[in-house]
């Protein structure tokens, strides 16, 4: 079985992607957390994909509170079909303070 990585970034959001099992994927969105506004996972349905790693990168040119990026690192484990939903928020004001959302589809076969 061949196994590949993919890249999703701000652009694919609200796609559906058709992947494979055991495919990683990594998602990279932009963040700013000088702000207190932070990329959350809100829902990931069923077990068929799996969180393996979070993290966030500053980006060097931008300087002190300039923001970076936001990378999430998958794992699929299992075919069927995935939804997963990011929100971009404080925490501590809760859901009203939602100001963007991310959201994908996964078809994922054998």
């Amino acid at each position: 079985m061949r196994m590949s990585i993919l890249t999703l970034t701000q652009d694919d959001n609200g796609n559906v992607i058709e992947i494979s099992v055991g495919d990683t994927f990594f998602i990279h969105l932009p963040e700013n957390p000088t702000t207190g506004y932070q990329w959350a996972i809100d829902d990931m349905t069923n077990q068929n994909i799996t969180l393996k790693n979070s993290s966030y990168a500053s980006t060097t040119a931008t300087g002190i509170g300039g923001g970076g990026q936001r990378t999430w690192m998958f794992e699929t484990t299992r075919q069927g079909i995935a939804h997963l939903r990011l929100k971009l928020w404080r925490a501590w004001e809760g859901d009203s303070s939602i100001a963007d959302v991310y959201t994908l589809s996964f078809q994922i076969h054998d």
